[in-house]
């Protein structure tokens, strides 16, 4: 018995100092590269449009595009207080130029696990190297408080191992518009607010601003 308690605190402490060495590596380091909104394992649920793919698909392209303009690697690096912030938006970008094959629109709840993610990190090609960060798009659901659901991963953009994953969420028109700055719908170069580009981008826009916040507020104190 006390060789499997052993064993047991063992497993846990390696676990634990495992996850805090994750976490320390995405607070010290100087440059990362930024691939953007990553819609590849993306789900859109409403019943209402199961089977609209190819009508919709146009927003797909359009909710890349205007988050691209919205969340900018200069913004990425004061949030993350890195100095260094290379953009690499190529993958994220075909994705939603040559569109899905399978059916994205969908009537029930859905989920990605971490092994999707990991699995699907090794699709990734980049002519970088270190630390990359990427935001994969789980699920768009107006029937949730929460419409956008969503994962900023850290990943070795060599090894493709995942570092740290931070489950993200978005509300749309929430305090998080306020914060950092950020301004919308101000200008001809601004988002859209409104509309269904402009109804789910909010939700991008604010689960991203949302994950700044906790970024900063987890950060190692000096």
């Amino acid at each position: 018995m006390n060789k499997i308690f052993l064993l047991l605190l063992t497993l846990l402490l390696t676990l634990s100092a495992n996850s805090q060495n994750n976490s320390d590596i995405i607070y010290n380091v100087d440059t990362i590269t930024w691939f953007g909104s990553d819609f590849s394992l993306f789900r859109l649920i409403n019943k209402k449009k199961v089977g609209q793919e190819v009508k919709l698909e146009k927003y797909l392209e359009a909710w890349n595009t205007y988050y691209a303009a919205a969340i900018s690697n200069v913004k990425i690096a004061k949030w993350l207080s890195v100095k260094k912030v290379f953009n690499d938006k190529t993958f994220c970008d075909n994705v939603c130029e040559k569109g899905f094959s399978h059916k994205w629109i969908v009537s029930q709840p859905y989920t990605i696990s971490e092994k999707m993610i990991s699995n699907h990190l090794l699709d990734y090609n980049s002519d970088h190297s270190g630390l990359g960060l990427t935001f994969i798009i789980e699920s768009f659901y107006k029937g949730d408080p929460s419409l956008v659901h969503g994962y900023f991963v850290w990943f070795d953009i060599e090894t493709k191992d995942v570092i740290y994953i931070y489950k993200t969420q978005g509300e749309g028109r929430s305090v998080h518009f306020n914060s950092f700055g950020l301004t919308i719908g101000k200008s001809k170069n601004m988002p859209p607010t409104t509309g269904m580009t402009g109804y789910w981008l909010n939700g991008m826009i604010d689960s991203t601003l949302g994950f700044g916040i906790n970024f900063k507020e987890n950060a190692p104190k000096e």
